[in-house]
């Protein structure tokens, strides 16, 4: 058999080789099977490059927003197409939309943060650095008219409509360990130097992080009118996800702590500086505009600490520990029946009372979930689960309050993140093909490298609906 034989041979054992791996994590079973399963209807490759994250429906637009590397794509639910792409991130995590069908609002996320010196438009010098920030743009034309810069890296968004602020949720970067060095040659007789002690920190420390520090996150609280941030609320740990309550409140998942929180926009509005006294910097480099304002800093650390138990720790603040729920991403809310629903890394999905913390239950789901998603109107939940073989896990919400997992539909790998449309009932995924890749061709009888991974131009919208 020759080279090019033995290349498709290897080929397709690495991908007979991965489908094995990823069929490894068991397939939940329902307790009861619906009357009309639901099932893949539909799916669009749309390509890009690039990671991919969260997902936000527009459904009198019919447009699906898709937060995919340096780009948000505009996707025409009713067709398929791409009718839109918005650029000018370094990478797009999430995007919330006004009631007035007017703008949206995307996180940016950097690696590492920038600085730098320029002058301001009331001519004055300002020194800055961000690692992130937060664009608005025309829903019509899909321009960006704005952009926010945030010294934390972003990536959750809520827009609460009761006050109307934007939280757009972060990380300190500079609280997160140092990346590994390269790998030296070292002497036979050389001695492993010790590390150097790591600075104290009010969130304690953890032998989970190589500095022995718990990392810090930031909850940006920014005014979209003004399109200008208003304050810092510095925390403890690393966050999820967030998701307004409808009624004023917005809930946070801590992955790093086990817990989620509620803050209470309303009361929050007593702590931040007067909004019609705010003016904003404008800055320019790099050929673009950018606001940017130094804002207060919340020190919530001491209340989200580890082991912080139920209760409200601030007026603005209230705490939910969640139990055996580990490293809790996702999060929905069912604000009539005071109803929390949350996605957690060890194959759980929890239900708590949201008013008083108390459990409802605990479900098991695929593994490597990610988004949850509540639809009120069908009284169902369902869970995206983008580790192992993919799969969707949808949990009926019974009128007498209690739940059963009605069905587990296989999807695809890494299919992590959803929207719902309430109207429709359709829910919406994305995620990429994995393949064999011969990234460079054999010479001279050397084979050429052959890498498992997404394939370029396969990334995809898949429809699911019964």
């Amino acid at each position: 058999m020759g080279f090019c034989g033995l290349c498709r041979w290897g080929a397709v054992w690495l991908f007979a080789g991965a489908g094995l791996l990823a069929q490894q994590a068991p397939i939940p079973r329902a307790d009861e099977l619906p009357g009309q399963p639901y099932a893949i209807r539909n799916k669009w490759v749309i390509g890009g490059t690039g990671d991919w994250d969260y997902l936000t429906l527009d459904p009198t637009a019919s447009r699906l927003f898709v937060a995919h590397g340096p780009t948000v794509q505009v996707v025409d639910i009713e067709s398929g197409a791409v009718v839109g792409t918005i650029g000018g991130f370094h990478q797009a995590h999430a995007v919330v939309l006004d009631d007035q069908g007017t703008y949206g609002y995307a996180t940016d996320g950097l690696p590492n943060p920038l600085s730098g010196r320029v002058l301001s438009s009331q001519g004055k010098p300002v020194e800055f650095t961000y690692a992130g920030g937060v664009e608005v743009f025309d829903r019509r034309s899909f321009r960006i008219v704005a952009s926010i810069l945030t010294t934390a890296s972003l990536r959750a968004l809520a827009l609460d409509p009761q006050t109307g602020l934007l939280f757009a949720l972060g990380t300190d970067l500079s609280t997160l360990p140092p990346p590994p060095e390269p790998a030296r040659r070292r002497r036979a007789n050389a001695r492993p130097q010790p590390s150097p002690p790591s600075q104290p920190s009010l969130c304690g420390t953890s032998s989970a992080y190589e500095s022995g520090r718990i990392p810090e996150s930031i909850i940006v609280v920014i005014d979209p009118e003004k399109r200008a941030e208003l304050a810092d609320i510095r925390v403890c740990g690393m966050l999820g996800s967030a998701v307004p309550d409808g009624t004023g409140g917005v809930y946070v998942t801590f992955t790093t702590l086990n817990m989620a929180v509620r803050l209470d926009a309303q009361r929050l509005l007593d702590l931040l500086p007067d909004r019609d006294r705010i003016v904003p910097s404008t800055i320019e480099f790099g050929g673009r505009e950018y606001t940017y304002n130094q804002v207060p800093e919340l020190d919530w650390r001491s209340q989200t600490k580890r082991g912080a138990g139920y209760g409200d720790a601030l007026p603005q603040l209230r705490t939910i520990p969640l139990g055996d729920c580990k490293e809790p991403h996702g999060v929905a809310v069912d604000s009539r029946r005071n109803r929390l629903f949350v996605g957690c890394n060890n194959m759980k999905l929890a239900i708590l009372d949201s008013v008083s913390g108390a459990s409802i239950g605990s479900f098991t789901v695929g593994p490597g979930t990610d988004s949850i998603a509540y639809d009120a109107g069908r009284g169902l939940i369902f869970s995206a689960n983008g580790g192992g073989y993919g799969s969707v896990t949808i949990i009926r919400q019974h009128v007498t309050d209690d739940y059963s997992v009605v069905q587990t539909l296989p999807t695809m790998e890494r299919a992590r993140t959803m929207a719902v449309d309430p109207a429709t009932g359709l829910v919406y995924l994305v995620t990429t093909i994995n393949g064999a890749n011969i990234s460079n061709p054999s010479r001279a009888g050397i084979p050429g490298k052959v890498r498992y991974g997404p394939l370029d131009g396969s990334f995809q919208v898949l429809v699911i609906g019964n």
